[in-house]
C-alpha cells in the first residue's frame, strides 16, 4: 500500500495500492525550476507517493500532529542516471540480499529504488520511524546501490513524484520477521519510547500480567525483550511485541505502541502512581510560602518552588505532560496534592512533640513540626517489675552513679542531720530530672521548674549538665544571650529542651536582673517561647523545657541568682552541692558515660518517686526545693531585698519624724518615690515609680505586719502603710 497527495502542499492523503498502475501524466518543463514551482501548486492533480502510513491514513505525515504509524515500502532517491544499462547492472548484480521491486525514472533522469515490505512494519513514535529508517539504510546497504544516496530523503515526511516505474523484482518483499528484527533493533536504538508515560517497573507489569492474561508470556519480562502480543488473544508471533519502560512496542496490529494504560486500564496506572508517592507524601508539607522535606536523616529542610521541583525530578517524579493524566504531569499532581492535603499553618521545631504534621497544643492549628532533638532511648530493663533502685544503679552505670553520689553527699562523716538533708536534696534532684526525661521520652513533655544548682569550683555542675543530663534529653544549649542581655533570635533555643546560664555571666545591674528573673519566671508559667530566625517565619510555640542556672558560692557568682518571693517560690529550685570534689579523668570519663547514658535512663525510667516528692495534682510534677542558704542570698539580692534596706535606712534616719504617728508612715507610691530619690538618689536611680510599687508589693507579701497597700475610702486612692522600724518583731 503507498500513500498519494496530489501536491506537495496538499494534506489529504489517497491511498493507492499499485501505483505502477496507474496512468499520470507529467509535464514537460524546459528547466527544473518550473518542475519544482509545479509540484508545490496547490492547482496540481498529480501522483507524490509515500511508502509511510499516518496515524490519520488519509492526512500526510506530521511529525507532532500526525505521526508515522506503518511503512508499507522504502522509496529511496539516489542522483545517478536512471538509464537502462544501470537497471540492469544492478539486477545482475545486487548489492544486498533484500532486492529492490521497482525502479523510478524522476524527471531529471535520476533513479529512484522501491523496496517492498511483505506485511507494513509498525512505529511507536516518530522517533523509532527515523531510528528505523537509519536501521534499513545499514541493512540494505542503500550507499551501495548507487551513486549521490540522498540521506535527507531518508525520513517518514517524505513524498515523491513517481510516474515512470520499471520493474526490477516486482514480486519480491522484504520477509516480516526481518522487518521486525529490524524493528526491534530501532527500537533499541529509542530513548524513552513515549516521554510523559508512567514508567512502572517492570516486576510489578509482570505481576498484572500473569494476574489478566494467565501464561501469555513465556521467560523473562525485562527491557527490550521480545514475546507475543499477550494482550491479543489471536496473535501468534512468538516475538511479536518488544517490552520497554513505559508500554509494548508492537510489530503488527493496528497499534505500534500500546501504554500499560491501554493495556491494563486507568486504575492499574493510578493504583501504581498512588503507591509510588504515597510513601514520598508523608516526607513534604507547604507553609504558604516554602516547601518542606524531610530527607534521609529524618531532618527537615525548607525549598522554594523550584528546588523543590528538582528534588521531585530527582527522586524519579516525571514532569512530562500526560505522566498522570492528559494534560497534567506526575509532578503536578504531587504538587497539588501536598498543597492540599499537606498544608500547615507554619513550620516550627516543637521540641519532643511528635514529628511532622501535628496539631499545635494551644491553637489546635496545623502544624510542621521540624525539631530533630530525640531523648536517648532506655536500655531494655535489667531489673525486677519493681524497678532499679539508686543502689541497683551501681551495678549498670557505675560512673553516673559516682557522680550523683558525691554530688550532694559528702564522703566524710556528717552530722545526721545534714546527712538527711543531702539525702532528700538528692531524691529531690533526680525526681526534677526523672519528670523532665520520661515526658520528654514519651514525647508529651510538660513545663517543670527552673533548677538553680550551686556549689564550689571544679564541682562538675557544668560538666553534669553538659554530658548527662543534656545527651538524655537531646542535647543542652547556652542561653544567656537571651535570658540576660535579651537577645530575639531563638533558633537555637527552640531546638533545644535544656537551657543553662553560668555564672561568668552574672547580671550587672538591678534592672537587667529583674528582667532576667522575670523572664524565667516567665517561661516557667506561661509554657511559650516565641521563635525568631532571620529569613523564617516566626510563631509562638510551647516551652516545656528546663532552665538551669549554675553558679559558684561566692558572692560574685551568686548575683546570677535569681530573686525569689511568695509568687515565684514554686517556679525555682535551688540545690546546693556538697564541698566535696570528685576528681576524674575528663577522656576516660566521657566515654564510659556515653556507654551508660541508656542505663541511667533506665534507672530514670523505672526509679519510684519517693514519698512527698511527686504529685499528679501538683503543677510541675514535682514540689520545689530551696536549699536555705541560696534562698537567703536570692531575697537579699533582689530589687525588693534593696529596697528594704533603703527604707530601713531611711526610717532609722527619720525615726524622731514618725514618733507621733507611732512610727507608721502613709504615702502615695509617687511621693514615696520622691522622697527616697531626694534621701538616696545613688540607690535610688534604678527604680521608677512603677518598680519600686512592685518591689513594694513582693514586701508587703513577706512583712505584712509593717508594710501594707490601703485604699482611702474618701479619694479611693491607693496609699502604702509602712511600719517604722522595718524588722521582723519590731511590730
Amino acid at each position: 500500500m503507498f500513500y498519494s497527495i496530489p501536491n506537495l502542499s496538499s494534506e489529504q492523503v489517497t491511498p493507492v495500492e499499485k501505483p505502477w498502475e496507474l496512468t499520470v501524466e507529467r509535464p514537460v518543463f524546459p528547466v527544473k525550476a518550473d518542475f519544482t514551482r509545479w509540484c508545490a501548486e496547490v492547482t496540481t492533480k498529480h501522483c507524490f507517493i509515500s511508502g509511510v502510513q499516518a496515524l490519520a491514513p488519509l492526512v500526510r505525515v506530521q511529525e507532532e500532529n500526525n505521526p508515522p504509524l506503518k511503512m508499507h515500502a522504502l522509496i529511496v532517491d539516489y542522483d545517478a542516471t536512471a538509464d537502462d544499462a544501470t537497471r540492469e547492472k544492478l539486477c545482475a548484480r545486487p548489492k544486498s540480499e533484500y532486492l529492490p521491486a521497482w525502479f523510478i525514472r524522476t524527471v531529471s533522469g535520476n533513479a529512484r529504488l522501491v523496496w517492498l515490505f511483505e506485511e507494513p512494519a509498525l512505529f511507536g513514535t516518530t522517533e523509532h520511524a527515523e531510528k528505523f529508517f537509519a536501521v534499513l539504510a545499514k541493512k540494505l546497504q542503500l550507499i551501495k546501490w548507487l551513486p549521490g544516496l540522498d540521506t535527507g530523503a531518508l525520513n517518514p515526511r517524505q513524498y515523491f513524484e513517481a510516474s515512470d516505474w520499471v520493474p526490477m523484482s516486482p514480486g519480491y518483499r522484504i520477509p516480516k520477521a526481518i522487518v521486525d528484527l529490524w524493528l526491534y533493533e530501532a527500537a533499541s536504538r529509542t530513548g524513552d519510547i513515549k516521554q510523559g508515560l508512567p514508567e512502572i517497573p517492570l516486576d510489578i507489569v509482570k505481576q498484572e500480567v500473569d494476574a489478566v492474561f494467565p501464561g501469555r508470556w513465556p521467560g523473562a519480562f525485562e527491557l527490550k525483550s521480545m514475546g507475543p502480543r499477550f494482550w491479543d488473544a489471536a496473535a501468534g508471533n512468538p516475538r511479536g511485541a518488544c517490552v520497554l519502560s513505559t508500554g509494548m512496542m508492537a510489530f503488527s496490529g493496528e497499534q505500534g505502541f500500546l501504554s500499560w494504560k491501554t493495556i491494563f486500564g486507568q486504575k492499574f496506572v493510578e493504583k501504581w502512581l498512588s503507591s509510588k508517592t504515597e510513601g514520598m507524601l508523608d516526607s513534604w508539607a507547604f507553609d504558604g510560602q516554602q516547601f518542606w522535606r524531610r530527607g534521609p536523616d529524618g531532618r527537615w529542610q525548607y525549598h522554594p518552588k523550584d528546588n523543590a521541583t528538582l528534588l521531585l525530578k530527582d527522586l524519579g517524579v516525571s514532569h512530562q505532560r500526560g505522566s498522570y493524566n492528559p494534560g497534567t504531569s506526575e509532578l503536578e499532581h504531587f504538587i497539588a496534592v501536598v498543597l492540599q492535603q499537606r498544608r500547615v499553618e507554619r513550620a516550627l521545631p516543637f521540641t519532643h512533640r511528635p514529628k511532622g504534621i501535628m496539631c499545635h497544643p494551644s491553637t489546635r492549628q496545623r502544624y510542621l513540626n521540624v525539631s530533630s532533638v530525640d531523648c536517648i532511648q532506655p536500655a531494655a530493663p535489667v531489673t525486677s517489675a519493681e524497678g532499679m533502685t539508686f543502689h541497683e544503679m551501681k551495678d549498670h552505670c557505675p560512673t553516673v552513679h559516682q557522680i550523683l553520689r558525691t554530688f550532694f553527699c559528702s564522703k566524710v562523716d556528717v552530722p545526721p542531720d545534714q546527712a538527711e538533708k543531702e539525702a532528700y536534696q538528692l531524691q529531690h534532684f533526680l525526681s526534677w530530672c526523672k519528670h523532665f526525661y520520661v515526658n520528654c521520652l514519651k514525647q508529651t513533655p510538660t513545663p517543670g521548674q527552673v533548677a538553680v544548682v550551686a556549689g564550689p569550683p571544679n564541682k562538675g555542675k557544668t560538666f553534669f549538665m553538659n554530658y548527662i543530663l543534656g545527651p538524655l534529653v537531646g542535647g543542652a544549649v547556652d542561653a544567656k544571650e537571651h535570658l540576660i542581655y535579651s537577645s530575639p533570635w531563638t533558633e537555637h533555643l527552640a531546638n533545644s529542651a535544656l537551657w543553662l546560664v553560668d555564672d561568668s555571666e552574672a547580671t550587672a545591674d538591678a534592672r537587667t536582673f529583674q528582667l532576667y528573673s522575670s523572664r524565667l519566671k516567665a517561661y516557667v508559667a506561661n509554657a511559650k517561647l516565641h521563635f525568631n530566625q532571620k529569613f523564617r517565619q516566626t510563631g509562638d510555640i510551647p516551652f516545656e523545657g528546663r532552665i538551669v542556672v549554675l553558679c559558684n558560692l561566692d558572692p560574685m557568682s551568686m548575683r546570677i541568682l535569681p530573686s525569689v518571693d511568695m509568687s515565684s517560690d514554686d517556679k525555682i529550685n535551688m540545690y546546693r552541692a556538697s564541698e566535696q570534689i570528685e576528681k576524674l579523668e575528663r577522656e576516660n570519663v566521657c566515654a564510659a558515660i556515653q556507654a551508660e547514658l541508656p542505663y541511667f535512663a533506665r534507672f530514670l525510667v523505672d526509679w519510684k518517686y519517693p514519698e512527698g516528692i511527686y504529685s499528679v495534682t501538683n503543677r510541675f510534677g514535682v514540689s520545689a526545693y530551696h536549699d536555705p542558704m541560696l534562698l537567703a542570698e536570692s531575697r537579699n539580692q533582689g530589687s525588693s531585698a534593696i529596697l528594704l534596706e533603703i527604707l530601713r535606712t531611711f526610717g532609722d534616719d527619720f525615726s524622731d519624724r514618725f514618733k507621733d504617728s507611732d512610727g507608721v508612715y502613709e504615702t502615695s507610691a509617687t511621693k514615696l518615690f520622691q522622697e527616697l530619690s531626694t534621701y538616696n538618689s545613688q540607690c535610688m536611680h534604678e527604680f521608677t515609680v512603677r518598680s519600686m510599687a512592685t518591689s513594694l508589693a513582693m514586701l508587703a507579701r513577706t512583712m505584712p505586719t509593717l508594710i501594707q497597700s490601703r485604699r482611702d475610702k474618701k479619694t479611693n486612692v491607693s496609699k502604702w502603710w509602712i511600719k517604722f522600724p522595718l524588722y521582723e518583731g519590731a511590730a
